[in-house]
């Protein structure tokens, strides 16, 4: 079998740890939803931006600081 090369996500929010794979991961803090940094949008495409969330995890295994959400 293959090993596995993406997190398990459970809703779009991760729930192990990237680096230990421990399900130890905590909420650090929440920034809510943002736009994408990816683009500039013109005056018309503004209606169809997506605000993204960007919360932020903390492994208490490993102590790794990690996104809690996978786009």
């Amino acid at each position: 079998m293959a090993p596995r090369l993406f997190t398990p996500v459970s809703a779009g929010v991760v729930v192990r740890c990237r680096s230990c794979q421990t399900g130890r991961v905590e909420a650090l803090f929440d920034l809510g939803r943002i736009p994408s940094v990816n683009r500039f949008l013109t005056h018309d495409e503004l209606d169809q931006e997506k605000p993204l969330p960007l919360r932020v995890g903390w492994c208490t295994a490993c102590s790794l600081v990690q996104l809690r959400d996978k786009v």
